[in-house]
């Protein structure tokens, strides 16, 4: 059996391709010279194309940009040989038949055709559309709504913050300065990350404030390495002191983090990572993002190096984040946490993630509990505290044991529990990476999987899983392998 991979999203078919069509310099033919050619005709215009309209008369606004050498204007009706040398047709006529006839003609020659109000003659249709300098926000209801598509863009841009346009403006020339600084293909990376932290973090205020001394300064900063400054007006914004959240950032793949977790990131001026936060996670952050390097042997270090953080942000009035995998009470010493922020006389609040504990079996096509198989889970650490043994549970056939932090312990692990009376044929699995696109996992038994996950490279953060629903849903023939 093979699970869904939670990353991998399903497709909705009944919809349209949404993209951007670059027309400047091309040929656009208008058939028509009415009210809605005349709406064609600016919106091939603003995006800079060679517009030429056919029509016998032209309404007043037409006239005008004919007048004004905007368009070329032939009086005249359709011919045959309009199409000659044209790279798009709109057609804005009340003939049903003739609309169906340009139609025709147009995708015999591979023309890309719109017919006004006549959706199935369409290849594409026309978005209601705002635009405010360079930002353009458009809508479509697949022509099947363009009155009710034209109320929600109204509502919509009514909501756009207020100097929008400028602050895209003044960004673009920040982004332009940057990438002429660094615009080696490798430098990509850092480039689209340094400012992605300003896109995301500065206010629209602080945008569109960007002159040419600000722009300097920010160059200056990329160019000696620096990671990019807050916010310039964030600190007389922030009114009371700053806040402590404790954030679990789930499995890994970003659609199982909560809609409040991706609110908290999005929000925070801080967020204190570890190494086992996948990127993926990491590039949701758009305020400053320090990564503690819990490695073998310095985790305890690296912890209070995190408490430190966190404590001092606070105190400085942040927005503060501390983000872990999984959920922040399971095994993710958020209780720990929360201990020592209150002798400090700081408190935080939590954010529950999914744990992996339930994840990672789900992923990987295992069930925690079935009828047969398992009607009690059990959850364990496999790392005692700073790094003691921990006590193995006794035996139980109808018991799952889902083992957290225990894959560079395995060995060690299962060898105590097969003293305590586990078969040494007892189905285990370990599941790698747990929901991410490099998920993996190794199936076995209490006296095989060890060996098996060292061969096959396994490392954390990973899930392990021991029981008999490990076989459960596996056909018969790889329960008899696995037995012998």
């Amino acid at each position: 059996m093979s699970a869904r991979l939670p990353h991998v999203a399903p497709t909705e078919g009944g919809g349209s391709m949404m993209v951007a069509w670059r027309l400047d310099g091309r040929r656009v033919l208008v058939i028509g010279g009415g009210a809605v050619a005349a709406g064609r005709v600016r919106a091939a215009r603003e995006a800079d194309a060679r517009v030429r309209v056919v029509a016998p008369r032209l309404s007043p606004e037409l006239r005008h940009r004919w007048s004004a050498g905007e368009i070329d204007w032939r009086p005249d009706v359709f011919h045959d040989t309009d199409l000659d040398d044209v790279d798009m047709v709109l057609a804005c006529l009340d003939d049903v038949d003739e609309s169906a006839r340009i139609a025709a003609l147009a995708r015999g020659r591979r023309i890309p055709v719109n017919c006004a109000d006549i959706p199935p003659l369409c290849d594409f249709w026309f978005a209601s559309a705002h635009r405010d300098g360079p930002l353009q926000l458009a809508l479509s209801t697949n022509g099947q709504g363009p009155a009710i598509g034209a109320r929600l863009l109204r509502e919509l841009a009514g909501a756009l913050p207020a100097g929008i346009g400028d602050a895209l403006v003044r960004f673009g020339t920040l982004r332009q300065a940057i990438r002429q600084a660094a615009p080696a293909p490798e430098d990509s990376a850092r480039r689209m990350t340094w400012l992605a932290r300003i896109g995301r973090g500065w206010s629209w205020d602080a945008l569109a404030a960007l002159d040419e001394p600000t722009i300097a300064g920010l160059l200056d900063a990329f160019r000696r390495g620096e990671p990019p400054p807050d916010d310039p007006g964030a600190a007389t914004r922030r009114t009371g002191p700053g806040r402590i959240r404790l954030v679990g950032a789930g499995p890994g793949d970003p659609a199982l983090l909560t809609a409040a977790a991706r609110d908290a990131i999005a929000q925070a001026d801080l967020v204190l990572a570890d190494r086992l936060v996948p990127p993926a996670i990491l590039d949701l952050v758009t305020g400053e993002l320090r990564i503690a390097r819990k490695l073998k042997g310095r985790s305890g270090s690296a912890q209070d190096e995190l408490h430190a953080w966190m404590i001092d942000g606070a105190r400085a009035g942040r927005d503060v984040i501390r983000l872990k995998c999984g959920d922040p009470f399971v095994f993710g010493r958020g209780g720990e946490e929360l201990a020592v922020l209150r002798v400090e006389g700081l408190d935080a609040d939590v954010i529950p993630g999914v744990t992996a504990a339930f994840a990672a079996p789900l992923a990987a096509g295992i069930p925690t509990t079935m009828r047969g198989a398992a009607d009690r889970v059990l959850v364990l650490t496999g790392q005692g505290r700073d790094g003691r043994h921990v006590d193995i549970p006794a035996f139980h056939p109808s018991t799952t044991y889902l083992l957290l932090m225990g894959v560079e312990r395995m060995g060690e692990l299962f060898a105590g529990m097969q003293t305590a009376g586990f078969p040494p044929t007892w189905p285990a699995a370990v599941v790698e990476r747990a929901t991410h696109p490099a998920q993996r996992v190794v199936r076995g038994t209490l006296s095989t999987l060890p060996a098996l996950a060292a061969a096959a490279g396994i490392g954390a953060p990973a899930t392990i899983v021991v029981g008999q629903v490990v076989d459960a849903l596996a056909q018969p023939a790889a329960r008899e392998a696995r037995a012998g």
